[in-house]
């Protein structure tokens, strides 16, 4: 056997030697490695956890869990109620924000201007009312009666004026007759006057002849007429006179057209013959035209001095007799339409400031400065992290477990009250509606909008059955197994093994393993039995 161990070591010389080697090394390295190592700091390794109390979440007595969505007591959505685009952003999200405080300012220039104006009509109107109420002062008397005399001196100066623009439309049209289509007719002025060319239509020939007649007739009555009236006339002998001038120059004007057409009609005229004609019958007829609206603007200005004159006799004589209650009172609600076009106008104008009703955040402002607001459209969001609220439903089979005043865990971080439970089942879903109050949200750090799990400790004693519905956190679970953890007087971990049931949002239900009053630590993922930890205050 010797021989055979010598044989072997001289046939693996070399690996032996680098065997033996190593050998040498590993004597020499591993003290000098083991007086170099850093002694491990134990206290480093110990674990910071928080105490949970199981009965927080016993189901023994009505308990339900169910996933909620945290809301605001008090927010605002805030929307246009005009259409105009958005003149001004003057907060951003996140912001505090007070009661009454602008949040966006929409363009509001032409509602303004109509404001401006409103007011001061409103302002004129109520100092008209003020003047009916005070009466009539010897001041405003004397200056009604100076604008009566000023006012009937003015319609006397321009009936005095009457006589010379009737005569002057009277030598135009007198001209347009006598002269201007003379040479058409052989014997004008005699009672059977003819024209001096043939025409085609036998009727326009009869009609144009009888028709000189009748214009020399005209001119002879207006005439007549014209020398009536002096400067001792009176205003209705005027009148009837400018009257009667614009039915003269009426007559003499058809009277020409119908000579018109019958030139129309000529048979054995040259053009040069025929151009004349209508030449000079032109400038009569337009002699005429201009004569009757003369006629017309005197008589319509006339008329408008007359009421101008009534209208001061009136103010005169409301003055002279005193307001009466009839006048007061129509005037007062003259008053009131102005008042009330101010208001609906400053109505308006508030509506282009959108102002937070609230005291809170602003959630969101979804606009840009220009953007077209329309009727409606959201504009900004406010709502009060002061006061929060979560909403859940509930099955109906679990709603009988618990009652409003219940105590309530959210996310196994914050406490709340069952504020709300409605009195109906949606007929789609078959689930209730539960409000539950935050009691501490300044404390609570949840955020509007955010999805949480809420257990309810109900006080329907009813349940005979204990089960836990314990954050998931809290519960160990590996491939077969599930525990817990408590701790001793010492600060020292020990496992508890448990059973588990369903898995409800973010809490796991507990259905053995676990006593009444018995507290454990969380998280579990890092813990084992032995570990020390410190448990958070």
């Amino acid at each position: 056997m010797t021989g055979l161990n010598i044989s072997y070591i001289k046939n693996h010389k070399r690996i032996m030697t680098a065997l033996l080697i190593a050998v040498l090394v590993l004597v020499i390295a591993v003290p000098r490695v083991m007086k170099k190592t850093v002694p491990v700091d134990l206290s480093s390794l110990t674990k910071t956890v928080s105490a949970v109390a199981v009965d927080d979440f016993s189901s023994g007595t009505g308990r339900v869990s169910a996933d909620g969505t945290v809301e605001s007591q008090a927010q605002a959505e805030l929307r246009s109620q005009v259409i105009a685009p958005v003149a001004k952003i003057n907060v951003s999200i996140g912001d505090k924000v007070f009661t009454g405080q602008s949040l966006v300012t929409l363009q509001g220039t032409d509602v303004n201007a109509q404001l401006a104006q409103a007011e001061a009509g409103l302002t004129a109107q109520k100092a008209r009312l003020q003047d009916m109420l005070n009466g009539a002062r010897r001041e405003d008397l004397n200056l009604s009666e100076t604008d009566v005399r000023t006012a009937n001196q003015v319609l006397s100066n321009a009936y005095m004026s009457v006589s010379n623009s009737l005569n002057d439309a009277y030598i135009k049209a007198d001209d347009a007759v006598r002269k201007q289509i003379a040479s058409m007719y052989a014997n004008a002025e005699d009672s059977n006057p003819t024209l001096s060319f043939s025409v085609s239509d036998y009727q326009l020939k009869v009609s144009a002849e009888s028709g000189r007649v009748q214009a020399s007739r005209e001119l002879n009555m207006w005439r007549s007429e014209l020398d009536s009236i002096s400067d001792s006339s009176t205003s209705v002998e005027y009148d009837a006179v400018i009257t009667k001038s614009k039915a003269h120059l009426s007559s003499i004007r058809n009277i020409l057209n119908v000579i018109s057409s019958a030139l129309t009609t000529a048979l054995n005229l040259s053009q040069v013959t025929l151009d004349g004609y209508k030449a000079m019958l032109n400038v009569g007829r337009g002699n005429v035209n201009g004569a009757l609206s003369s006629v017309t603007s005197l008589e319509q200005g006339l008329i408008g001095l007359r009421l101008a004159v009534e209208r001061v006799q009136g103010q005169l004589a409301l003055k002279v007799a005193g307001t009466s209650n009839e006048g007061i009172l129509a005037q007062q609600a003259v008053v009131e339409q102005s008042q009330a076009a101010v208001d609906n106008l400053r109505a308006q104008v508030a509506k282009t400031v959108i102002r937070s009703p609230i005291e809170g955040t602003v959630a969101s402002v979804p606009v840009r400065v220009g953007e077209l607001m329309t009727m409606g459209q959201l504009v900004a969001s406010v709502v009060s992290v002061d006061s929060l609220q979560i909403k859940l439903y509930v099955s109906d089979s679990d709603v009988g477990n618990f009652r409003v005043g219940d105590p309530v865990v959210i996310s196994a971080t914050a406490k709340g009250t069952v504020s709300n439970i409605s009195p109906s089942i949606d007929s789609k879903t078959k689930k209730v509606e539960v409000k539950v109050l935050v009691t501490s949200p300044k404390d609570a750090s949840l955020v509007v909008g955010q999805n949480v799990t809420v257990v309810i400790a109900g006080t329907n004693t009813a349940t005979s059955s204990v089960s836990y519905f314990l954050p998931i956190q809290v519960v160990k679970i590996d491939l077969n197994t599930a525990a817990v953890y408590s701790v001793d007087s010492q600060s020292v971990v020990t496992e508890v093994p448990v059973t588990l049931g369903k898995v409800v949002g973010e809490t796991v239900e507990v259905t053995g393993g676990i006593k009444p009053g018995m507290v454990v630590v969380s998280p579990s993922f890092e813990l084992k039995t032995g570990d020390t930890v410190v448990i958070k205050k």
